[in-house]
């Protein structure tokens, strides 16, 4: 099934829908294949040549994912920050949640 640049996905509510240009897989690789890195988040392509440098993890994390799907590392990585900066807020413990 050959889908056009010009097609239009859907992302969120009616309410704050945005529209974004559907890209084709052979599209995605050719922009690789120039040089840049390209990765996918939640269906998302996205272009991350000039974050690369200030990637936490360093460059080559970001390489490892380059034309592959890092939902999952994505989200993982923010449920540890999130959770790491929520310990600042701990204030009590319960004795009824073990």
């Amino acid at each position: 099934m050959a889908v056009t640049s010009s097609s239009k996905a859907s992302v969120g509510s009616a309410k704050n829908a945005r529209s974004f240009p559907v890209i084709p897989r052979r599209e995605i690789e050719a922009l690789i294949a120039e040089g840049r890195a390209i990765i996918i988040v939640d269906q998302h392509v996205l272009k991350v040549d000039a974050w690369m440098k200030f990637h936490p993890g360093g460059d080559k994390a970001i390489r490892h994912m380059i034309g592959r799907d890092a939902t999952d590392e994505v989200n993982w990585f923010v449920i540890l920050a999130v959770s790491h900066r929520a310990r600042a807020y701990r204030g009590m413990k319960t004795a009824d949640c073990r």
